[in-house]
């Protein structure tokens, strides 16, 4: 059985469920009472996210490079980044390094592929939605990716940053995404839509949600557990 290591806390809202399901996941998977051995090693979301703003890429990957290290120092044999932003630089960290990591947009890529949806809604931060890594691993299946207008991007965004990565859940601005949600549906007929940030499956409900979604945590736990048992 193989030893995962998490790059958390971008943000802690989300970590908490990666550990909760990973380890009942691979409970259930196994079929007997046991918990895998896991790591994670916590990193400031917000340095994260000031340093994709910015387009600091370089300082982004020496600072999660670091994380990865101490992962890999306590013995994990692969890593995983619990956050969809992050994955920027995907490729460039797992150049650096010479255990797998499993990305959580190709986990959500061949899943889409799977179910054969062929264009897909995408909401996350701002860097998430309009940058090329989220959507080349789609095209390269054949699935267009679109996203809302820019003040509905800037809204999404910034609901993100400063409320649900601090954990706060408002039934306006559940209103007010799910009417984003509604309008990228009516207006750009797709089939359905990405949870491109990890945070948002607390305020995104799939039973109430106006399209089909393609929850990326639920997906990438999926493919953790999947990796940790396999023989």
């Amino acid at each position: 059985m193989k030893k995962v290591g998490i790059i958390g806390g971008m943000g802690p809202e989300s970590t908490i469920p990666y550990y909760h399901d990973i380890v009942y996941g691979v409970q259930k998977a196994v079929g007997q009472d046991m918990f895998p051995s896991l790591s994670i090693e916590s990193v400031d979301v917000y340095k994260v996210l000031k340093l994709c703003e910015n387009q600091d890429y370089q300082l982004l990957i020496e600072y999660l490079s670091g994380a990865i290290q101490n992962l890999c120092n306590c013995g994990c044999d692969f890593i995983v980044m619990a956050a969809n932003t992050p994955h920027i630089v995907f490729d460039e960290l797992q150049e650096k390094i010479n255990v797998k990591m499993i990305s959580i947009v190709e986990a959500t890529a061949e899943k889409a592929e799977q179910i054969e949806m062929r264009k897909l809604g995408l909401i996350g931060t701002m860097t998430t939605m309009k940058a090329d890594y989220y959507r080349t691993p789609f095209e390269n299946r054949g699935i267009s990716i679109v996203t809302p207008c820019v003040s509905d991007m800037e809204y999404i965004s910034e609901k993100i940053s400063s409320e649900l990565e601090r954990g706060i859940i408002k039934e306006s601005t559940r209103a007010q995404i799910y009417g984003i949600i509604e309008k990228i549906g009516r207006e750009q007929g797709v089939d359905g839509i990405i949870l491109g940030c990890t945070e948002l499956p607390l305020i995104i409900e799939e039973a109430t949600c106006p399209l089909k979604c393609l929850d990326t945590m639920k997906i990438h736990i999926e493919a953790i557990v999947n990796m940790i048992v396999e023989k």
